[in-house]
């Protein structure tokens, strides 16, 4: 009987250590939608403005990476994002603007460990294109892009993973028909996640 487990056991870890070991691929997406409202009110000589604010978000980034080395992995991910604001002044449409971004992300993913869950470190580099639109007019700012993450990636199976984190990104835009006119973000945030290995 002992045999048999300590068996079962080797076969398990060497099966959970084949999922990144080199020769192997993994592809990875996850998704995130949101949708929030505020209400601010304003008084000012007896007078008061009502501003109501809504804000729909929807991600969606998609990545495939091949290990070069055990738990090394190098790959290209993709980022769509789109966000809409609308906004109400004393019951009264204001206005609605609109943003969507397009992200090409070479990345580096370090997995440590043979174990499950297995913690991980990433980070990715590239190109970034956002158009906000306000109905009046259009922009579009372009530049460098940048992300920090780390996490653990829990093996639901052999060749699949739930990947959850915390992820540190950033852009430095340049708007293409003012070289004047940059837009600087930062943010940090959970990520959740699937990972596909085979």
């Amino acid at each position: 009987m002992k045999k048999l487990l300590l068996a079962a056991f080797l076969t398990s870890s060497l099966s959970i250590f084949a999922q990144t070991e080199k020769g192997t691929w993994m592809i990875e997406g996850d998704t995130k939608f949101s949708l929030t409202g505020a209400t601010s009110e304003f008084k000012y000589n007896s007078e008061y403005t009502n501003i109501e604010t809504s804000v729909g978000t929807f991600e969606f980034k998609p990545a495939v990476n091949y290990f070069v080395e055990d738990n090394l992995a190098i790959g290209l991910g993709l980022e769509l994002s789109s966000k809409a604001t609308e906004s109400e002044v004393n019951y009264e449409k204001l206005q609605t603007i609109s943003a969507t971004s397009f992200a090409l992300m070479p990345q580096l993913t370090y997995f440590f460990g043979s174990s499950s869950p297995r913690p991980y470190l990433g980070v990715e580099l590239g190109h970034v294109t956002t158009v906000t639109d306000d109905g009046e007019n259009e922009a579009t700012q372009s530049g460098f892009g940048f992300g920090f993450n780390g996490g653990a990636a829990i093996f639901l199976s052999d060749n699949v993973a739930l990947n959850l984190g915390l992820g540190f990104a950033g852009t430095n835009l340049t708007d293409r028909d003012d070289d004047n006119y940059k837009v600087n973000k930062v943010g940090f945030g959970m990520t959740i996640g699937f990972g596909i290995f085979l």
